[in-house]
């Protein structure tokens, strides 16, 4: 799902839109994983805003690779955390 390559926490962009109920959610689960990834609003940039006004929240490598977007699945925030910070990487649609 996520890739072989580990990633580090700083290496993680959340992508929001201010009054967005659904970036509220997404920094509450990421923060709840103890990930805290840099956030970027989408309303600084008209490029951001073109590609992500009907995705956001939108977490993403800081290489652009969106890892999770829209409503964040409380499984697949487990298995990124894992990712980043566990010692093994996630298996897509395991989450023990």
């Amino acid at each position: 799902m996520f890739g072989r390559r580990r990633l580090d926490a700083a290496d993680l962009v959340l992508y929001v839109k201010s009054g967005c109920h659904l970036c509220e959610e997404a920094r509450t689960q990421l923060a709840m994983s103890g990930l805290q990834p840099r956030e970027i609003d989408i309303m600084t940039s008209l490029e951001l805003f073109g590609r992500y006004r009907h995705r956001v929240p939108v977490l993403a490598t800081a290489r652009g690779r969106v890892l999770l977007e829209g409503r964040f699945d409380d499984a697949a925030v487990r298995r990124l955390r894992r990712w980043v910070i566990g010692s093994r990487s996630p298996i897509h649609g395991t989450d023990a």
